[in-house]
């Protein structure tokens, strides 16, 4: 076998292991970071950070259940012998792009990862303005091992450039009272960057603390200050000492400190200065509150700052208002006045947010919210009627709809909106969310008494939320999903939450013992997954069919040791639906409907559920009473008595048969509620009762019970003697962790306190002396009240079962720009995956909802089912003329699950000018930068197509090519002289732009881009441009460019308006006249001192001759972008001006007479003889005669 054999057998064997290990090993992820990122050496996190001109990023593959430094190298050296290396795609809302590592050719030992640079420049500008926080994507060849991360460029987030006080060189403690809770505000633009502080908080020693961070609240990436050691606040509070924080928010460009003292905001962050100290100014507002900041009525509970972030980035040449609402609200009933303002940056100027309700109405604003899309407030009301949500006009403080009225159960405490997807949320007992911005609401979570939201957090990117509550528990939900879910079981009481720029959300908190802050992971899956919202209730199943099951809820069942109910009005709710319920022996059903009403006495409510696996029966060893035939009588009081027939001497009705359902083929299903005797036991019916004798085999008993029972049994008999029980020989034996259970016996009850041996335990009697035996099937133990995991059925989160799929084009580039009479076209589809309920053909399994509908002319839907089972959803949405604003367009899935990876995506509409949206002139010859700038570029007849001008090259005016006017010069230097400057009009203008100040062109600054551009502004650098001959006859060809879509030429409906900017009059455009057009130029109310022309067969005559520097811009009203395309043209070889041209005719034709005449006279003199006349008499005669008659003529005359 030959050398070149054996190299391609194992190069092919390489090829084949990697492929093979990673079709294998799909887990495969990159990890991702840069200098900045990297904690500790080892530790690194897939956040990438840019500071400085260049980023250099660092990248492993990684097994995580291997993840060792041998394997990394193992998995370099295996795709980079293969010369494969990832990509790494930066973007945003609006922008993408991709990078690729270079591939390293040979494996290297010393080297473990893959290493990119990339200058920051590509990405980002170099301002100091707020812009959206990227996200990045790193995989290998065609996606594979794909990983998501983030980049935060540290430069324009102003924040991290300040000083907000004296910097703490350590992380102090923070928590100090039970009282205290966290405020955290995130920048508008960045989620991984936030600010947090302690309300109601008061150190004596320290002062009040606020920490910036960057990335989790790492120690690294943390800043700690005091900023009662700020000289300005200090300066402007009444004694800083005493400060104390209630609330803050973070803007664009602000930061706003609610303390006890006052409101005080910040200077424009996006001056900042290589950390200066921010200088904090006061507020109006500490004027018109001022009697509260007096009294020390300003507290968390009764004040607080309100706002909804929006990103300066995503509004282009418009900076956000930033709105910012303070509300202080007295408890209700108070006399005293209800105070609610708004302002805008720079907050010097305040307003009443509306007409303030009279103190003895009871109504007071807990919170508000700024609609941006619909430009309204939105106020969350307390009145002596109950909770309501009202809309209320910005301009006007009108109310736009009839108030949304919530029951009086619900105690408010804040209302927000996402600040993406525009859907509203009302929290405090409960949490409601709104669809329609304020119009309706719909109950998503319900808290126990006692228990109310505190903190709330939106993830920007998909829209989830979460909330913490008093206690420290967390939910969480997600876009168009009914229900909220507890992922995090109640731990420390000012416990918050923060969501990062990858979706990962961590619980923050803090203790007195900790310095800093402790900022935790939430594993959000695991959480669904583990949450349980059963109740104890019992439930009497009812089979419909095959699929369908129907839950009926029982009322809660009394038990000794209970003194009360469980106040519960029902145990299902619209929350459940949704969701599973599983019975711990088999089965599970997916819940699809509920009713929170029953038609029979003693049921509260039902649901109706799909099933996805059969419901196991209870077995006849542990429920003897099936083998036997059960005859049904029915009481007065509407129960029914059950009663067994033939049991004879063996064992019945057992005690643990209570709470669990006699189920029969008819649905006449009955729930046991009392064990009378081994035989007798009474039930309540879920239909009418109907008597009626049952053979056994054709019913069976169901056990969905309120609790579970710990020790059923029927052949072993109990007793109890004072504080003991013993139990006698058998298979059951007591263990230790039956301490605490219920022991149930027929007379009463009592809780085991103790485990003395396997057959004998101490017990606490609830009721009077429990002496006695009790034969097997009449004691028990069972779970105490409210320990729901005890239960054989739960309630949990279903598995995700639906799929849904956007257009690509539209799940990262989620934010678009519409023009006037623009369109855009929306597409997805979704699918529900097997063993799920079908959904009829007539009803929609996406469904969509705008933020502000009324920003679209016209939006049609196209929904349909094809035969693959895939319902598709493609939306239409037409811009509305000349109406600027912009919505969000929201698609979901209303029953998909939690654990789901998509439910729904959001899409910003804005009807404005796109950022990166121009017009552009095309040249008939289209050349590279090195031809344009060093080359010389012919035609296909060997004439130069460009024209270097010559040095302070001005263009001629209407008053000779000699005497130039405009205050354009071309290839300035400024070195030198400027030509054609003979008349003083031409010395007194003309003005240098980039070589203004300057002494020489080298210190003017020119780029290549300005040399290549030609706009007027940078006419200092344009040194060369395109020549044509004369006569010169331009065809304009102009161009609509948008960034991520092919350019289009520019046509009707447009209108546009050309002119020369050297103000040249020598040209004459045309085009062709549309019928608009023609009537367009006849209005009588446009400008009529300029013609307007159509962009199609748009051409110029040019009649003169050297530099043409012509300005195309659309009309206004066609766009709401100031469209306008420069382009310039040297004609050469022009005809000589007039009148020369006819002077030379003239002279010519003179030169050419004179010429012929001399030539004739040559002629005559060198050709013609001499004639000679000869004389004789006669002649002599005549001669004299004729003398004589002259001589007496001149007498005559001289006499007269």
């Amino acid at each position: 076998m030959g050398i070149a054999t054996v190299f391609v057998l194992t190069f092919l064997c390489a090829v084949y292991l990697a492929d093979g290990t990673a079709a294998s090993n799909d887990d495969y992820r990159f990890v991702m970071w840069t200098d900045e990122t990297l904690d500790g050496n080892t530790t690194v996190s897939n956040t990438l950070i840019a500071q400085g001109e260049n980023m250099t990023v660092y990248c492993w593959l990684t097994d995580p259940t291997d993840d060792t430094p041998e394997k990394r190298q193992s998995l370099f050296d295996t795709y980079a012998s293969l010369s494969q290396a990832p990509s790494l795609t930066i973007y945003n809302r609006t922008w993408t792009h991709t990078f690729h590592f270079p591939s390293i050719n040979e494996s290297n030992s010393t080297v473990t990862s893959w290493e990119l640079t990339i200058p920051t420049i590509e990405f980002s500008y170099q301002d100091k303005t707020p812009t959206e926080q990227w996200r990045v994507s790193l995989a290998l060849d065609q996606g594979k091992f794909l990983t998501q991360g983030s980049l935060l460029h540290l430069q324009r987030e102003p924040i991290l450039h300040w000083l907000l006080g004296d910097r703490l060189p350590a992380p102090p403690i923070l928590w100090e009272r039970d009282t205290e809770q966290l405020v955290v505000t995130k920048s508008p633009c960045s989620p991984d960057v936030a600010v947090l502080g302690v309300a109601e908080n008061n150190f004596t020693s320290t002062g009040v603390v606020l920490a910036v961070t960057y990335h989790h609240f790492k120690e690294n990436h943390t800043t700690w200050f005091n900023i009662t050691q700020n000289p300005s606040l200090c300066d402007i509070t009444t004694d800083c000492s005493l400060l104390r924080l209630v609330d803050m928010v973070l803007t664009n460009r602000h930061l706003l400190l609610l303390t006890n003292q006052g409101l005080f905001v910040s200077r424009d962050l996006t001056g900042w200065d290589s950390l200066a100290q921010v200088e904090f100014l006061s507020t109006p507002i500490n004027n018109l509150m001022s009697d509260f900041f007096q009294a020390d009525n300003v507290s968390r509970a009764s004040t607080r700052l309100w706002n909804t972030p929006e990103c300066e980035s995503v509004t282009p040449g418009h900076t956000p208002a930033d709105h910012v609402i303070i509300t202080h609200h007295p408890p209700v009933g108070s006399e005293t006045n209800n105070s609610s303002y708004y302002s805008t940056a720079p907050y010097t100027t305040w307003r009443t947010l509306v007409p303030q309700d009279p103190p003895n109405t009871g109504a007071v604003v807990v919170s508000a919210a700024y609609d941006i899309q619909k430009d309204n407030f939105v106020l969350l009301k307390q009145t002596q009627d109950g909770p309501r949500v009202t809309v209320v006009s910005r301009t006007g403080g009108n109310q736009l709809y009839p108030p949304a009225e919530f029951p009086p159960s619900f105690t408010p405490s804040g209302l927000t909106f996402h600040p993406v997807n525009h859907f509203l949320y009302a929290y405090g007992s409960q949490v409601l969310v709104s669809l329609d911005g304020g119009s309706s609401f719909s109950l998503i979570l319900s808290l126990p008494v006692g228990q109310s939201v505190t903190s709330f957090a939106a993830d920007v990117h998909h829209g989830a939320i979460a909330m913490v509550t008093s206690d420290g528990a967390m939910f969480y939900g997600t876009a168009g999903i009914s229900r909220m879910i507890q992922v995090l079981q109640a731990e420390v009481a000012g416990t918050t939450v923060l969501v990062d720029n990858t979706g990962q959300w961590y619980q923050v908190r803090v203790n007195s013992s900790t310095p800093g802050v402790q900022a935790e992971v939430v594993d959000i899956t695991a959480g669904i997954q583990s949450a349980d919202t059963s109740f104890a209730r019992p439930l009497v199943p009812q089979f419909l069919s095959a699929e369908t099951i129907v839950f009926h809820e029982h009322q809660q069942l009394q038990r000794p040791w209970e003194t009360t109910g469980d106040g519960l009005i029902s145990g299902f709710s619209q929350l459940h639906v949704g969701q599973k319920l599983q019975l711990s022996t088999s089965g599970s059903a997916l819940i699809t409907h509920v009713k929170t009403e029953h038609r029979m006495e003693n049921y509260t409510a039902w649901a109706r559920a799909h099933v996805f696996k059969p419901f196991q029966f209870e077995f006849l060893s542990v429920s003897p009473a099936q083998a036997y035939n059960v005859e049904v009588v029915c009481e007065s009081d509407g129960k029914s008595l059950l009663t067994l027939q033939n049991v004879g001497g063996s064992m019945g009705w057992l005690l643990s048969d209570v709470g669990k359902s006699l189920v029969v083929a008819t649905g006449n299903n009955h729930l046991l509620t009392d064990v009378v005797t081994t035989t007798t036991a009474r039930a309540d019916p879920v239909m009418t009762c109907k008597e009626v004798t049952i053979t056994a085999g054709l019913w069976h008993l169901y056990d969905f019970g309120s609790y579970r029972e710990h020790a059923t049994v029927y052949d072993q008999a109990l007793t109890i003697s004072s504080t003991t029980a013993t139990v006698g020989s058998g298979y059951f034996k007591f263990a230790s962790y039956h301490i605490g259970l219920v022991l149930q016996v027929s007379s009463g009850s009592a809780t085991i306190t103790g485990v003395t041996s396997v057959t004998q335990v101490t017990i606490l009697g609830h009721d009077s002396s429990l002496d006695g035996s009790y034969p097997a099937g009449e004691w028990s133990l069972q779970d105490v009240s409210g320990q729901q995991a005890g239960r054989k059925w739960n309630i949990t989160e279903d598995e995700c079962r639906h799929i849904m799929n956007v257009n690509d084009a539209f799940l990262t580039r989620n934010l678009r720009y519409m023009d006037v009479r623009e369109d855009v076209r929306l597409s997805a589809n979704a699918t529900i995956a097997e063993h799920a309920p079908e959904v009829p053909s007539e009803r929609a399994l996406l469904v969509v909802t705008f933020g502000d509908p009324m920003v679209f002319q016209k939006i049609e839907t196209d929904a349909f089912w094809d035969r693959s089972g895939y319902h598709h959803l493609t939306l239409h949405i037409v811009h509305d003329l000349f109406k600027q604003g912009h919505s969000s367009v929201t698609v979901y899935l209303p029953r998909a699950s939690l654990l789901c990876p998509l439910t729904s995506h959001t899409v910003t509409l804005r009807c404005q000018c796109p950022p990166n949206k121009h017009m552009r002139y095309v040249y008939d010859h289209l050349l590279t930068e090195e031809e344009f700038l060093l080359g010389h570029p012919l035609d296909k007849d060997g004439r130069d197509l460009l024209q270097t001008l010559e040095v302070n090259y001005r263009p001629p005016s209407s008053m000779g090519v000699g005497i130039p006017l405009s205050n354009n010069i071309y290839n300035a230097d400024p070195s030198q002289d400027r030509p054609n400057d003979f008349y003083q009009v031409s010395r007194e203008t003309g003005q240098f732009k980039q070589c203004l100040g300057k002494s020489t062109r080298a210190e003017c600054g020119c780029t290549k881009q300005m040399k290549l551009s030609s706009l007027e502004e940078f006419s200092d650098c344009i040194d060369r441009v395109h020549r044509m001959l004369y006569p010169a006859m331009l065809s304009v060809k102009l161009q609509m460019v948008l960034s991520g879509a092919e350019a289009v030429e520019l046509d009707q409906p447009y209108v546009v308006v050309i002119e020369e900017v050297n103000s040249r009059s020598d040209y004459m455009p045309d085009s062709v006249v549309t019928p608009s057009l023609a009537r367009l130029r006849e209005d009588g109310r446009l400008n009529h001192t300029l013609t307007y022309y159509s962009p199609r067969e748009l051409s110029v005559l040019m009649t003169g001759a050297r530099l043409y520097h012509f300005r195309v811009s659309v009309l206004e009203g066609f766009s709401y972008c100031n469209l306008k395309a420069e382009f310039m043209i040297y004609v050469d070889r022009p005809p000589i001006a007039y009148p020369s041209e006819y002077i030379m005719r003239g002279g010519i034709s003179i030169m050419i007479g004179m010429i012929l005449f001399l030539v004739y006279l040559y002629y005559l003199h060198t050709h013609h003889t001499p004639f000679t006349r000869k004389s004789t008499s006669q002649h002599t005669h005549l001669n004299r005669e004729a003398q004589r008659q002259h001589t007496d003529q001149g007498t005559d005359t001289d006499s007269d």
